[in-house]
């Protein structure tokens, strides 16, 4: 699959309102009056596993359930009116973020459900579809010791649908495959896709770690009976406005002085640097059968000798291809964490780099983690290894000191951690980028770092700024390329599959 976001900054604001509609954006709740809301206490519920019951004044009703080595529980929840409903569930954790299972009438609704870690009574919410009449609701232990005491049901809501990703370009003269969006539909029933009034032929596929999704596909037997230029495709559902899909369809690929690669590599990081002076660094190469099934084949489909390779720090999810590399290519010129200063700044084969993190700068191998910031004429790549919450606020902290001025705003950032870590919601809102690259796997969204501090404290925000255009799930919108020619002019794909990513990368 192939996407961009034609160049960026000057349509910014009307890509936007293009896509997502001037008064509302993704994750926007719009409501009639609650029809339902109930509190059920958990001690009430059908206890699973031997979950144990415990004792608590501050808890609701005096008591509470505690999910040690094992565990679960299954409400029983009934509604008149079938829809989605937010589920909120009261917990406590014993340290960090946890991750349980969460069933909705026996059937997983995500991978996990993330709970970000608190000591004292929280409320986590999501939404979920309910049928009319009875339900149940089952909470299953996975990773992590909580406490659950209670989950209130309010409802139904409304959520528009969302697609991702949201644009895309076509080119004439050398794509070679089809088109993939991927629908939450969020219990609005999807319809069809139109094109200037005319329907557009699809075919679609459900998508099994979320509970109300698909996965479209548009041939290519019909992008090549398009001419070159803008096209807006419409996603049409029941009873609500279609989300709209722009399209862009080009004659051939543009020339970018500096393009980035980040390839889809499970949960891993792989990332390929094509430099201004023609040179190309690697970042890490995802684990060893990520890299012999992927960033290798890609190198010799390309022609590309990677000149150099950075190792952020060694974790087999970013290390451990790094044998198979070096065995290849004999000149491959090796750094790592320890290679670097933080705060150091140079000139690298034609762009600049800043060192935000490296081995000095923890105390357990993720914090040690090589994070840095490259130039390019305006343009700005932040790409922050696998470093913490607490990484990024000595980040802030460090850069104002010494600049006596804000961190500057990233054009595209390199989520930390597979945003599966702690974040610091300071942080990423100071950064505001346009785009947010997420290379993992589907278990983000059991991630409280993910589904809590940043899709409900960050992407809002940065929304609100007007900048952000989206985040790329590598699992979800695959391999990744940026194109730029400099901070004004630059521009994203996505592939779904690696063969078909645009040649003409090799210098």
């Amino acid at each position: 699959m192939k996407k961009t976001f034609s160049f960026v900054p000057a349509i910014l604001l009307w890509s936007v309102l293009f896509v997502y509609g001037a008064d509302e954006f993704p994750g926007a709740v719009s409501s009639s009056a609650e029809v339902f809301c109930r509190v059920y206490e958990a001690e009430e519920a059908t206890l699973l596993d031997a979950i144990a019951i415990g004792n608590d004044a501050s808890a609701s009703g005096g008591k509470f359930l505690r999910m040690g080595e094992s565990g679960g529980v299954r409400f029983q929840v009934f509604v008149e009116k079938p829809g989605r409903y937010a589920v909120g569930i009261r917990y406590r954790t014993d340290g960090g973020g946890k991750a349980q299972r969460l069933l909705i009438n026996d059937r997983p609704y995500a991978p996990e459900i993330g709970f970000p870690g608190c000591a004292e009574w929280n409320e986590m919410e999501t939404r979920a579809g309910l049928r009319a009449g009875a339900n149940t609701i089952e909470v299953r232990k996975s990773w992590g010791h909580m406490d659950l005491d209670s989950m209130t049901i309010r409802g139904p809501v409304f959520e528009r649908p969302e697609i991702t990703p949201v644009s895309n370009i076509y080119y004439l003269e050398q794509s070679q495959s089809d088109l993939f969006i991927q629908v939450e539909k969020k219990q609005n029933e999807f319809l069809s896709i139109m094109q200037d009034q005319k329907p557009v032929p699809f075919a679609q596929e459900e998508v099994s770690y979320l509970q109300d999704a698909i996965r479209v596909r548009i041939g290519r037997d019909f992008l090549e009976t398009l001419e070159a230029g803008t096209r807006e495709l419409a996603f049409c559902f029941r009873d609500t406005q279609p989300v709209r899909f722009r399209l862009e369809i080009r004659e051939a690929v543009p020339k970018a002085a500096l393009c980035i690669v980040s390839f889809d590599v499970s949960h891993g990081a792989s990332v390929l640097i094509v430099l201004p002076t023609g040179k190309t660094l690697l970042v890490d190469t995802g684990k060893e059968s990520m890299c012999k099934e992927r960033v290798l084949p890609f190198l010799e489909r390309h022609r590309i000798t990677p000149d150099t390779l950075w190792i952020t720090h060694y974790h087999e999810d970013h290390c451990g291809g790094e044998g198979l590399l070096t065995e290849k290519f004999s000149g491959l010129v090796k750094k790592d964490y320890r290679d670097f200063k933080t705060e150091d700044t140079f000139e690298f084969e034609g762009v600049e780099v800043t060192i935000l993190n490296s081995y000095a700068d923890g105390q357990c191998e993720n914090s040690r983690s090589l994070a840095f910031r490259m130039e390019y004429k305006g343009f700005i790549y932040l790409h922050d290894g696998d470093i913490y919450g607490q990484n990024q606020q000595r980040i802030l902290r460090r850069y104002y000191a010494r600049n006596k001025a804000p961190l500057p705003e990233a054009d595209v950032y390199h989520a930390n951690h597979h945003f599966h870590g702690s974040v610091d919601v300071p942080y990423l809102r100071t950064i505001n980028p346009f785009l947010i690259l997420v290379s993992a796997e589907e278990h983000v969204y059991g991630r409280g770092a993910y589904t809590y501090d940043v899709q409900r404290q960050v992407y809002p925000y940065l929304r609100e700024s007007g900048r952000l255009i989206e985040d790329l799930l590598s699992f979800e919108t695959g391999h990744a390329v940026i194109r730029v020619i400099d901070g004004d002019t630059w521009s994203y794909e996505t592939y779904k599959d690696l063969d078909a990513v645009i040649a003409g990368l090799a210098r």
